[in-house]
């Protein structure tokens, strides 16, 4: 998603921005499908088709959200390349928070 984000800010013809949107929507649907899977394994199974529904609203929000939130500073900056770079800005975070993760299960 990092690298698609990046690649959407450079590019200059429809079919780069094809590419690059295809593998930053694959990149989000991986991620969305891997954390529906992972909170599954962490909820009460007593309580899983709620859990679930909440945890799928949440997402849904963020996918409402974050176009609402680049069309309004789209309205105040006049550009789009920044905007990829903001769209991602979760997935910074999940990369550096993984990392720590995984190297403190490491140990």
């Amino acid at each position: 998603m990092i690298g698609a984000a990046i690649g959407l800010t450079r590019s200059n013809g429809f079919i780069a921005l094809l590419v690059f949107y295809g593998l930053f929507c694959i990149g989000e649907a991986v991620s969305y499908l891997l954390c529906f899977v992972y909170a599954s394994g962490d909820f009460e199974q007593k309580y899983i088709a709620t859990s679930m529904g909440v945890f799928d609203s949440i997402i849904d929000l963020s996918l409402f959200l974050g176009p609402l939130v680049a069309i309004l500073l789209y309205g105040y900056i006049s550009r789009i390349e920044p905007l990829f770079l903001i769209a991602v800005i979760p997935a910074v975070f999940a990369f550096f928070a993984t990392a720590i993760w995984l190297s403190r299960d490491t140990r």
